[in-house]
């Protein structure tokens, strides 16, 4: 199996700013969401891959035996 671990704004720098106005009135938002995110994955193959082996095997040597046939 194999374990992922993923990390999203480590930092917490993550900010949306706008400003703006408007005739004589100004705004300006601010915003902060938690964005700061872990996550880990775990994943496995099921099967054996003896048997994949075997094919991909089998595989090429129809493939030479394609290629031999169709230079006769």
């Amino acid at each position: 199996g194999r374990i992922t671990l993923a990390v999203d704004d480590l930092l917490n720098t993550m900010r949306w700013r706008q400003s703006g106005s408007a005739g004589n009135q100004e705004f300006a938002i601010y915003r902060k969401w938690e964005s700061r995110r872990i996550s880990v994955r775990f994943t496995y193959r099921f099967g054996n891959r003896d048997v994949k082996a075997a094919r991909d095997r089998e595989t090429s040597t129809d493939a030479g035996r394609i290629t031999t046939k169709g230079n006769l």
